[in-house]
């Protein structure tokens, strides 16, 4: 495939819409189900921290205090891992039928689990290190422009890696739906290279993402801290997350020409490109 092209942001946005209304029942009973577990158990993390931190503060010395949150940020951390490896599992379950099927979900969670795990630790290392290079370029840049075009400078800067860490997972999120015979690395190298040659419809994907993402919480702001609205918003994101993995899961597709499925791909021609 010619790297200079583009796969369609348009076809590919058509049938995604296609993908989850032809099995809406099914994604928004799964949304509801997840939001509600993910919630609560980070309600339940939380809370716990914060009974326990204050005894620590007082009582306890910092080495304690800093195990005890950094023990609270892992939990999140794997919850959310396994929170997308549902996700993912539920994505492979509607690919390769139109009914729920547990059996099909729980055979994808544990290998995508296992690979997101992965892929995590690798990153945190690459975050830190583009962390600690940032810093050092931007403290010398402190003495040369003003603290606001600094600071303007920097938000460009973090909001166009975030831009693009977010095309990267999702990349790697869609190379596992499907069970295939690559390898983590090979996977891991292919989502960096689709990141790279493949980028104007996912960048527009990620982009739609966060807008939305963005609104949402805005009007949730507005509406107050009730716990209705709280799990609202939380049911909104996990199906605003089923149809960017969805999105990614077919531009991934067509690209490795994995076989689409079924009555929503009918008439859609899943090959188009642009310029």
């Amino acid at each position: 495939m010619n790297s200079q092209n583009n796969l369609s942001f348009s076809t590919t946005f058509e049938q995604t819409v296609n993908f989850i209304r032809n099995r809406f029942t099914t994604i928004a009973i799964s949304s509801v189900v997840i939001a509600l577990t993910s919630s609560l158990l980070t309600y339940y993390l939380i809370l716990g921290s914060v009974t326990v931190t204050p005894s620590l503060i007082y009582y306890g010395d910092p080495s304690d205090i800093v195990g005890a949150v950094f023990g609270v940020l892992l939990l999140l951390f794997i919850v959310y891992i396994l929170i997308s490896s549902v996700m993912i599992g539920v994505i492979y379950n509607l690919s390769a039928s139109d009914k729920f099927d547990l059996k099909l979900v729980l055979e994808r969670l544990l290998p995508a689990f296992l690979n997101l795990l992965g892929f995590s630790c690798i990153y945190s290392i690459i975050v830190i290190v583009i962390t600690i290079v940032v810093s050092l370029i931007f403290a010398i840049i402190g003495f040369i422009l003003p603290s606001r075009a600094t600071s303007f400078l920097l938000i460009l800067l973090g909001a166009a890696i975030g831009l693009f860490l977010s095309v990267i997972i999702y990349y790697f999120c869609a190379s596992l739906v499907r069970p295939n015979s690559k390898g983590f690395f090979q996977k891991f190298a292919d989502c960096h290279k689709l990141a790279v040659t493949q980028l104007k419809a996912p960048l527009l994907m990620v982009l739609v993402s966060w807008v939305i993402n963005v609104v949402l919480f805005f009007i949730t702001s507005m509406l107050g801290d009730s716990i209705v609205v709280m799990l609202i918003y939380s049911v909104l994101s996990t199906f605003l997350s089923f149809f960017v993995y969805s999105f990614f899961f077919r531009l991934y597709s067509v690209y490795n020409n994995v076989e689409l499925t079924k009555a929503d791909d009918n008439n859609q021609n899943n090959q188009q490109l642009i310029s």
